[in-house]
C-alpha cells in the first residue's frame, strides 16, 4: 500500500476511472497528494461535468488526458480492466490504497468469537458423529437449488449428497417453495455470518458430517464457514456464478480481503463459462482444477414457445434485475432516440428497491408503452411470459441471468448482449455458435433488427441442449466423480 501511495504521489498525471461514490472516498484520502487531472467514466452523461470540483470526461477522452497513472474508482474494475488492456498504462484499484474502514478492531472480534463458536460446536459434532461422508452443498434457496435437488435426486448417484439453503431479505430467495429435508440457514442481507446461533451450529454439523464441501455462489452465509476455517476452503469446490468472479469485493475491511483470499485457494473450481477461469486466474491467483457445469434450468421447456412472433408490436426487455450493471438507463435512452413504437418491460422484481423506483419513473417518462414488472414471478409464470419477449437487451459487462438469456434463445428471441463482454460473447457464439446481437449497436443509434426465420429455428435447436437433463446430470457425475477420487 505504502509503495502505491508513493507511486501515485510522484505520478505527473493521474486519472480517475470512475465518477462515483468511491471516487469521493479516494479524494477525501487522497487529493492534494497527488496530481488529479480528472475522471474518466463510461456513462456518457456524466462528461462535462464536475465530482469534488474534479472534470469528468469520457472514456474516449483518456488518451488526450495523458495519464501515466489511473486510479479505478468504480466497482467494475474486470471491465475496466480490459478496457485499459491496450493502452499500456499502470494502474491499480483505489480499495489498494484507500485507509482501512473504521470498526477493523471490531470486525475482528466479532470474527474469532464466531470462530471460536462455530469451531468448538464442529469438534464436538465429529465426536459424536458418524464418520464424514458424501458432499454437502450449500446454495441460496430458490428455483435453482430446487431444480438442482431434483436433477441430483432423479440421477441415482451413489454418494450421499445433503444441502444447507441460505435465505436472505431478498424477496427472489425467500420465495422459493421448501425442499422437504433440507436445513435453512436464515442470514441478514449484507452479513456474512448467520443471523441466529442455530444457523451456525447447523452449518457446523453439517460441514462435520461431509467429506466434500461444495459452495454454490460464495455470497453471506454461503462464505461463513470458508472464512473460519481456511483449511476446508482448501479442500473444497467452489461453484462460481458469474457476479462472484467479476464483482470485485470491496477491498481494505478485514473481511473483505479473507473473501479475497478464500476466493483464491479454492481446488476446484465450476464455472458456467469456460472463459470465467481465465478471470479467475488473474482476479484471485486461482489455480484450481476447472470445470465446466450447467445448472438446471428452473423453466420448464415445455412452458417456453415462440408466441412472440405473434405480437402486432414489438415487446422489448431491458435487463433482467434492479441492478446498474445492466445499463438500464443507457439502452432506455437509445431505444428512445430511435422514435420507434415499442412495448417496452424491464423486470425489476429484485436488486436495489431506490435503483428500481428510478428506472420505473423515468422509463415512463420516456416511453408511452413502458411496464416496470415488480412483482416476482414463479418459474411456472415467468416462461409463459417470457415467451411473449420478441427482443431482449442484455447490456451488460458481466455475467447476469445466463438461465434467462438460455430459455429467449430457446424461443426464438433476438438476443442483444454487449459484444465487450467478451466472455459472454465467446461463451454463445463460438463455444455454442449462437446467433446474437451486439447491444453496442443499438447505443449507436441503430434501429432493432430481428433474427431471421432461419436464424431463430437454429437458436432453438442449439439451445435445446441447455435443457437436456441426461447431458447435464452427466457434466454433474463427472464432476463428483473426479472430486471423489
Amino acid at each position: 500500500m505504502t509503495d502505491l501511495k508513493r507511486t501515485i504521489e510522484k505520478a505527473d498525471r493521474v486519472v480517475l476511472f470512475g465518477a462515483s461514490g468511491l471516487g469521493e472516498i479516494f479524494l477525501s484520502e487522497r487529493k492534494g497528494r497527488a496530481n488529479i487531472v480528472g475522471f474518466v467514466d463510461n456513462d456518457p452523461r456524466k462528461a462535462g461535468t464536475e465530482l469534488c470540483g474534479i472534470p469528468v470526461f469520457g472514456f474516449g477522452n483518456l488518451k488526450d488526458l495523458k495519464p501515466d497513472f489511473i486510479v479505478v474508482t468504480s466497482q467494475y474494475y474486470e471491465q475496466i480492466i480490459n478496457q485499459l488492456a491496450d493502452f499500456n498504462i499502470p494502474f491499480c484499484h483505489c480499495y489498494d490504497v484507500i485507509v482501512k474502514p473504521s470498526g477493523w478492531r471490531w470486525a475482528k472480534l466479532h470474527f474469532f468469537i464466531l470462530k471460536g463458536i462455530y469451531r468448538l460446536a464442529k469438534w464436538l459434532y465429529k465426536q459424536v458423529g458418524p464418520k464424514p461422508s458424501g458432499f454437502l452443498h450449500i446454495m441460496p434457496k430458490g428455483g435453482f437449488a430446487e431444480s438442482f435437488n431434483a436433477l441430483i435426486a432423479a440421477s441415482n448417484i451413489k454418494v450421499e449428497h445433503r444441502f444447507i439453503l441460505r435465505t436472505v431479505s431478498d424477496k427472489h430467495e425467500s420465495d422459493g417453495s421448501a425442499v422437504n429435508g433440507i436445513s435453512e440457514v436464515a442470514c441478514e442481507k449484507d452479513n456474512w455470518y448467520p443471523a441466529q446461533l442455530s444457523g451456525i451450529l447447523t452449518l457446523a454439523r453439517a460441514v462435520a458430517q461431509s467429506k466434500h464441501v461444495m459452495v454454490h455462489g460464495y455470497f453471506n452465509v454461503a462464505l461463513f464457514p470458508f472464512i473460519l476455517e481456511p483449511e476446508l476452503n482448501r479442500k473444497a469446490c467452489w461453484v462460481a456464478w458469474g457476479r462472484d468472479i467479476h464483482t470485485v469485493p470491496a477491498r481494505g475491511g478485514f473481511i473483505e480481503e479473507k473473501v479475497k483470499i478464500c476466493k483464491g485457494e479454492f481446488p476446484y473450481l465450476v464455472t458456467f463459462m469456460q472463459y470465467d477461469y481465465i478471470h479467475a486466474q488473474q482476479r484471485y491467483q486461482s489455480k484450481a482444477r476447472n470445470f465446466v457445469g450447467f445448472y438446471p434450468n428452473p423453466l420448464d421447456p415445455q412452458d417456453l414457445d415462440d408466441a412472440h412472433v405473434h405480437n402486432a408490436t414489438l415487446k422489448v426487455m431491458v435487463g433482467h434485475s434492479a441492478v446498474a450493471e445492466m445499463h438500464h438507463m443507457e439502452v432506455l435512452r437509445a431505444l428512445a432516440q430511435n422514435n420507434a413504437q415499442y412495448n417496452i418491460v424491464v423486470p425489476l422484481s429484485y436488486g436495489n428497491n431506490n435503483y428500481a423506483e428510478k428506472i420505473a419513473r423515468e422509463g415512463a417518462s420516456l416511453f408511452k408503452n413502458f411496464t416496470a414488472i415488480t412483482a416476482f414471478m414463479a418459474p411456472g409464470e415467468y416462461a409463459p411470459w417470457l415467451s411473449t419477449i420478441n427482443v431482449a437487451v442484455m447490456h451488460t459487462r458481466t455475467q447476469i441471468a445466463l438461465s434467462t438469456m438460455y430459455a429467449l434463445l430457446y424461443t426464438g428471441a433476438t438476443l442483444y448482449i454487449n459484444k465487450q463482454n467478451t466472455s459472454l460473447w465467446a461463451h454463445l457464439t463460438e463455444r455454442y455458435g449462437l446467433v446474437v446481437m451486439d447491444s453496442n449497436l443499438l447505443l449507436q443509434g441503430a434501429r432493432i433488427k430481428l433474427l431471421t426465420d432461419e436464424q431463430r429455428h437454429f437458436n432453438r435447436k442449439q439451445a435445446q441442449k441447455f435443457f437436456d437433463q441426461s447431458w447435464i446430470a452427466k457434466q454433474w457425475k463427472d464432476i463428483f466423480a473426479e472430486i471423489d477420487r
